[in-house]
């Protein structure tokens, strides 16, 4: 960095908007959860006023658990920390904490607000680079023109390519050496996270970052039945974390049927899911052993359930970034990795009181949400499920992407489209029943493999447990 000399320092710190950045820390206390918005476009070095900068920090470390057992970002946590710390009288003290927290900035103008702070924040940065440029006109006359033009060039060409969001372009050759020895430094038959279903995983390759994956079938079939078991698969038998975001069932009955399969899985004593519901369970010692066992995975396991029937695109996606920021971990060379599962592509209810909507570009707009915002800016795997038309598919061993509602807009998005339909009776009889009652389908895929597994999926004795008992693709 440059050494500016005291007239160039004072038109320096005179790039600022100050007050933006009170704005900004004074909505953030008021509302936590605008953090998640505004740590996505600043970082403490847009702040130009130091106070300010040490607050955000502060703040950024709460957001990050990097305080046990803090979540709250008020003026006594941050001044508690601050001089803890040993940064309080950096701060301002609680005079300006209180001050900050009292300010009613108006939350709908955050987006001005932040803009604000980021635009100085450039600026900054590209007067010092100027102020860099004066140094290097000084210093580098022997320098062919061109090549110290270019290099100037390249400082401001590097500000426009970031304020504009615009990404990195890589010559490939330049990195094909470090894939390829990355690739065989890390053998693996299954590149993403196993889904439970071993012969499954080998054709699709599990859930891969980056990619969305959307299993349909029609109501009553057994797409929140499959969800379950997968989020149980990855997160308490892989110890992958798991957001489970579920338009349909609430926390507590998922809980009862996870118990349900948990308990019968791991011990072999069947605790049938209405066992649990109504308690049952302790009235049979070996039941409730195995319910005890049950419950101690699952508390030591990374699975995280909301219940949001009122989802929007834009909350589901917020969701998704504030969990990969609490809970994401590495995994397989991977950073900030977990399962997102969106149960299911369906019309909100608000849209679906808008007359004037048509469903298949609100689907449309769901989809790219998970599959562009969601699973390619975050590069998680993303497990989401859709519903048939049960006019058109109920019955068919055919299945296909035109019996999906809005088909065209969510074929357009996907990696991979699965199917999940049931066997018709004289199927069952045919194939023998120990060979299951579902069918899984591997449908449209831009990844390639082909799949077709026979599911059981008979609720056993009162067990929502599904297992894969064959695939079809590779019998004789």
């Amino acid at each position: 960095m440059p050494t500016l000399n005291e007239e160039l320092q004072r038109k320096y710190d005179s790039i600022a908007h100050v007050g933006s950045e009170r704005a900004v820390l004074s909505i953030g206390m008021r509302n936590p959860e605008t953090l998640f918005d505004i740590c996505t476009e600043l970082e403490p070095e847009s702040f130009s006023n130091f106070s300010n900068r040490c607050i955000y920090e502060i703040m950024l470390g709460v957001l990050d658990n990097k305080y046990s057992n803090i979540s709250q970002v008020n003026p006594t946590v941050i001044g508690s920390i601050a001089q803890s710390s040993g940064i309080f009288d950096d701060i301002g003290g609680f005079h300006y904490l209180e001050t900050l927290h009292r300010t009613e900035a108006g939350e709908e103008n955050l987006k001005f607000f932040v803009g604000k702070v980021k635009q100085a924040a450039v600026r900054r940065e590209a007067f010092m680079k100027a102020a860099t440029v004066m140094d290097e006109a000084v210093e580098n006359e022997d320098e062919d023109t061109d090549s110290f033009v270019a290099r100037q060039e390249e400082k401001f060409l590097d500000i426009v390519m970031r304020s504009n969001g615009s990404d990195e372009i890589v010559h490939v050759g330049s990195l094909v050496d470090v894939v390829v020895e990355k690739r065989q430094n890390n053998v693996r038959e299954i590149l993403g996270m196993p889904s439970g279903f071993a012969e499954y995983d080998r054709q699709s390759g599990g859930y891969v970052p980056g990619r969305l994956k959307v299993v349909a079938a029609t109501a009553k079939t057994g797409k929140s039945a499959h969800a379950l078991n997968v989020a149980k698969n990855v997160a308490i038998h892989a110890g992958i974390p798991v957001l489970y975001i579920d338009t349909e069932m609430p926390t507590e009955e998922q809980i009862d049927r996870l118990i349900s399969i948990l308990a019968t899985e791991i011990t072999g004593t069947v605790v049938p899911e209405s066992a649990v519901t109504k308690g049952l369970f302790k009235n049979n010692q070996a039941m409730s052993e195995a319910v005890d066992i049950a419950k101690d995975l699952i508390k030591n396991s990374p699975f995280y359930h909301v219940y949001m029937p009122d989802f929007t695109p834009e909350k589901v996606h917020n969701l998704a970034r504030k969990f990969q920021r609490q809970h994401g971990v590495e995994w397989n060379g991977y950073e900030n990795q977990f399962l997102l599962i969106f149960d299911y592509i369906k019309m909100p209810d608000e849209s679906s009181k808008n007359a004037n909507v048509n469903e298949y570009q609100v689907l449309g707009a769901i989809t790219n949400m998970l599959k562009n915002k969601t699973a390619g800016l975050l590069n998680i795997p993303v497990l989401a499920y859709a519903q048939l038309n049960p006019r058109t598919a109920h019955g068919l061993s055919d299945v296909n992407s035109s019996h999906m509602s809005g088909s065209n807009r969510i074929v357009m998005y996907v990696n991979e489209l699965s199917f999940l339909y049931k066997k018709t009776e004289d199927e069952v009889a045919s194939d023998g029943r120990e060979n299951g009652n579902l069918v899984w389908k591997m449908g449209e895929s831009r990844n390639g493999g082909a799949y077709t597994g026979w599911i059981d999926y008979t609720i056993r004795q009162g067990v929502t447990r599904m297992i894969e008992v064959r695939n079809v693709s590779l019998a004789g």
